[in-house]
């Protein structure tokens, strides 16, 4: 029993462990490159049936419809960019509207408590000046919708010419 204990230890310090990451990257390159053969094999079989159900398939079409597609979701993805930046855009107009009457109300409940005459001219300069901020904001807002819905309209006719 001692001779075989003795045989053991030489054996675990002979033993090379580097040769054990050596095969577990090699399983891993080998998982990877039998995922990859699935995938392959996954659209070989489905170029075959297209190929069985419409007649003769060319490289060509198949990478026209490919980039089609591509385009189309990168398209689909900048339009719903768009449409969140309009988005945004309104809350910030309906906001600054609120502000507003909210602004308009704090004024007209200010001078009808204040006991002291105000001056009508000072008053009437601060609503003119918080309409100015306000106009100025909800034309700006108004002109980045235009300028979100022409941006799609674009990007709609580009699509439509490139499919057509």
């Amino acid at each position: 029993a001692r001779a075989m204990g003795d045989q053991m230890e030489q054996l675990r310090g002979d033993f090379d462990w580097s040769a054990l990451k050596q095969v577990s990257h090699l399983e891993q390159e080998n998982l990877a490159l039998k995922m990859k053969l699935e995938d392959q094999d996954h659209e070989l079989s489905g170029l075959r049936a297209a190929l069985q159900e419409g007649g003769p398939i060319s490289t060509s079409e198949i990478i026209a419809g490919e980039v089609r597609e591509t385009k189309l979701q990168e398209m689909a993805k900048k339009n719903r960019m768009v449409n969140l930046a309009l988005q945004r855009e309104k809350e910030k107009s309906s906001q600054l509207s609120a502000q507003l009457a909210s602004a308009k109300a704090e004024v007209k409940g200010a001078a009808a408590a204040s006991a002291m005459p105000s001056d009508p001219n000072s008053v009437q300069a601060v609503c003119r000046q918080m309409v100015e901020e306000a106009a100025e904001a909800a034309e700006t807002a108004q002109r980045s919708a235009n300028d979100y819905k022409e941006r799609c309209a674009s990007m709609a006719n580009r699509l439509e010419k490139e499919q057509g």
